[in-house]
This record gives C-alpha cells, sequence and structure tokens, in this order.
C-alpha cells in the first residue's frame, strides 16, 4: 500500500510540473498575410442566418460546355439497359464439331458418379401424422376399381 501511496504521489508531482512547464511557456505567433479567399460577407450570412432570413439570392452562372459525353446515362446500369433495349443482328456462324467427345455423356456419367459417391446422414425423423385419412385402404380401394374396369 505504501509504495501504491508513493507511486501516486510521484506521478501527481510529475503531472503538475510538466502541467506548471507548459504554462510558463510563451508562445509568440508572427502575424500572418491576409488573404481574402471567401467571395462573399461572412458577417452578413451571419445575421441572416440569425434573423431568420435564410434566402441566398445568388447570381446566374454561365453555361458552359466542358463535358464531351451525354451524362444523364453514364451509369452501368442505364447503359446496360440501352444495351438490352438495342437489337443486334449477327451473321450465323458455320457449325464447327470441335469437340471431338458427346459432353452430355461426358456430363451425366460425371454427374451419376458425383451423386453416387457422396454419403449423406440424415437423423431420423419425428412420425407425424399429417395425412388424416388411411393411403393404404384408399390405394386398395383404387386398386380393385381399376381391376373391376378391367374385367368389363
Amino acid at each position: 500500500m505504501k509504495t501504491l501511496k508513493t507511486t501516486f504521489a510521484i506521478a501527481l508531482t510529475t503531472t503538475l510540473m510538466f502541467a506548471g512547464s507548459l504554462m510558463a511557456l510563451e508562445f509568440n505567433f508572427e502575424d500572418e498575410i491576409y488573404v481574402n479567399d471567401i467571395p462573399f460577407n461572412t458577417e452578413e450570412i451571419s445575421l441572416m442566418v440569425t434573423s431568420g432570413s435564410t434566402t441566398f439570392d445568388f447570381e446566374e452562372e454561365a453555361y458552359i460546355n466542358d463535358i464531351p459525353l451525354y451524362i444523364e446515362c453514364v451509369t452501368a446500369d442505364c447503359l446496360y439497359e440501352k444495351a438490352l433495349a438495342e437489337d443486334y443482328l449477327f451473321e450465323d456462324e458455320s457449325f464447327v464439331e470441335d469437340i471431338p467427345f458427346d459432353t452430355e455423356t461426358v456430363s451425366t456419367k460425371s454427374n451419376y458418379t458425383n451423386a453416387s459417391t457422396i454419403s449423406f446422414d440424415f437423423e431420423d425423423e419425428d412420425y407425424v401424422n399429417d395425412i388424416p385419412f388411411d393411403t393404404y385402404a384408399i390405394s386398395k380401394y383404387n386398386c380393385n376399381l381399376y381391376l373391376q374396369a378391367l374385367n368389363k
């Protein structure tokens, strides 16, 4: 406990000495040259805002045609819509037999092989009686009707 009090006292003394030395410093800044970089009177605007009159009257700017493209439709979505609306006419190409095997057969065999090698582990589900009638009786009844229709 004595060490903690001593450490706290040393830290407090150091902090106070450092703060006191900062207050003793005197900062002398040189005056900067005036630059008129705000082209309006900020005092007038401040008075307008505080008085409630917040309408600003700006001069009309001259039109400058400095963008050499039609900027209304330059986004990817707009260009996509324009591309879909366009009808493109392409020449029919002649058939080229460049694949020396049947890709459908290869794909079918590959899918069958992949599906048969995967093992699925499903948990046992609880029994749910979601059919409110006896399906065996209905199937037997339909089967009897079918056999009677065949015998006629």
